[in-house]
């Protein structure tokens, strides 16, 4: 389980695009009358959920805040580097699927508003997620071209020109000393 987030985190740093994330996940009783509704079995199934999700998109930090009677879980990513091209279908896929365990188990109101800046080729997307019961969805809000610094200085690019100059620079030493 460990391994697996750890090569995802691996995999995330060289990636060439980037993630910029923010937002929350409003789970809360249809009425005051249903205030204790939020017992522990149904807290732990929303909190393993919500592991999962975390342990999938390592580069995601997720809390949960647990309210009188709501339960809220907050993401946020800021610029991190992403080793993904489908990452708002990904993510699509898991927020559907964390929705429907939760509208499963009980008569909850749950309420998306992910929204964020995804740099993915050339293109920089601004997106925001959204949900009307089951269905959850995002919505490209603009989308532009991406700036040139952030294609050229991408981790991968930057890790291989150190290691170049540093390969160039045991040369030139192995070299100097041969000839000396």
């Amino acid at each position: 389980m460990k391994t697996k987030r750890y090569l995802n985190a691996a995999k995330d740093r060289f990636g060439t695009n980037r993630i910029t994330l923010s937002g929350s996940i409003l789970v809360s009783t249809p009425s005051v009358a249903d205030m204790l509704v939020l017992d522990s079995d149904k807290n732990k199934m929303i909190q393993t959920a919500v592991d999962e999700l975390s342990e999938q998109f390592s580069f995601i930090d997720v809390s949960v805040t647990y309210g009188l009677a709501d339960i809220e879980i907050k993401m946020f990513a800021n610029k991190q580097w992403l080793g993904s091209g489908a990452f708002l279908d990904e993510l699509n896929d898991v927020l559907g699927k964390l929705v429907a365990e939760i509208l499963a188990v009980a008569n909850y109101s749950v309420r998306i508003n992910v929204f964020g800046e995804y740099c993915v080729g050339c293109k920089k997307i601004s997106y925001r997620y959204l949900n009307k019961k089951e269905d959850v969805r995002y919505i490209t809000v603009c989308e532009e071209a991406r700036n040139v610094g952030e294609l050229v200085l991408n981790p991968r690019n930057v890790t291989a020109i150190i290691v170049i100059g540093v390969i160039i620079y045991c040369l030139y030493m192995w070299y100097m000393t041969r000839q000396g």
